[in-house]
């Protein structure tokens, strides 16, 4: 089980990766705009007077939508495949402990002492349960900081990424160094 000064770490962590995720999503959000703005401003003039619409930005647009749509397609059947062997890990634990908590409740010779394993047991799944809650807020954390990372300068604020993300590393990077 994880300890007070463990948990209050990845709390940190998630809030710092909250924070720069907030300070991004303003831009981002302000360029998107403007893009789609400007895009749907070149679709109702087209509309409107298809001789005279801007088919070079439309000659961009297609091929731009057409790539992005391909990329989410490919990270969604990426992540797909590991979230599906997540689950499947985690009903297997889930089931050896069922088993194991069975067994060891049969083995009971009072009320008290099945009482006492059932309360043992379930406080260890609340653990597990907390923890994986925290789990996806980690590649969260990772993400951000990789994301921040790639756009500081070089050499200026970058640092190692945290340990527990080392299985996820190669996933991560190929996203954040195809979407800039």
């Amino acid at each position: 089980m994880k300890s007070l000064e463990c948990m209050a770490h990845e709390a940190k962590e998630l809030d710092d990766a909250m924070s720069v995720a907030r300070a991004n999503a303003g831009e981002l959000a302000i360029a998107a705009g403007q893009v789609f703005a400007m895009r749907m401003a070149l679709g109702a003039q087209a509309m409107s007077d298809p001789l005279s619409a801007d088919h070079g930005e439309f000659a961009k647009i297609i091929p731009e939508k057409t790539s992005a749509f391909a990329h989410a397609g490919m990270t969604w059947l990426r992540w797909s495949g590991e979230v599906a062997e997540q689950m499947a890990s985690f009903a297997a634990c889930e089931a050896a402990t069922v088993a194991e908590a069975v067994a060891a409740m049969s083995s009971c010779r009072t009320p008290v002492d099945v009482i006492a394993m059932q309360s043992s047991f379930t406080t260890a799944w609340l653990a597990r349960a907390l923890s994986q809650s925290i789990a996806p807020r980690r590649r969260g954390t990772a993400l951000a900081q990789r994301r921040a990372d790639a756009d500081a300068p070089d050499g200026i604020g970058k640092r190692a990424p945290a340990d527990p993300m080392t299985k996820l590393q190669p996933f991560w990077s190929s996203q954040s160094s195809s979407s800039s």
